[in-house]
């Protein structure tokens, strides 16, 4: 009876052993996939970081100039309806009854 029980034991284990070398098999290549995808998502990034590098030195310039842009479409947007408010303070006009 012992030795049927000690081969039942050596057996699970063996049975377990075989589980998970199957499992880690396949857990490594789920990993090596993602390994892959990370490498094509780092060497993308080296390639838009190459595009950006002759933009950064004019990026002060262009920040400055979008700066006065933005600070001169009020004034654009009064001279433009004649209102002396900014766009969300001004209310449309009243209709004018028509004269019979």
């Amino acid at each position: 009876m012992s030795t049927l029980l000690v081969a039942f034991s050596l057996l699970d284990v063996i049975l377990l052993v075989g589980v998970l070398l199957i499992y880690l098999n396949w857990v490594a290549g789920l990993l090596q996939k993602i390994d892959n995808g990370l490498a094509t998502t780092v060497d993308l990034v080296v390639q838009i970081v190459g595009h950006a590098e002759p933009i950064v030195p004019g990026l002060q310039q262009i920040n400055r100039t979008l700066g006065i842009i933005s600070g001169a479409l009020p004034l654009l947007y009064r001279l433009r309806s004649g209102s002396k408010a900014w766009p969300l303070a001004v209310s449309p006009p009243a209709p004018t009854p028509r004269a019979r």
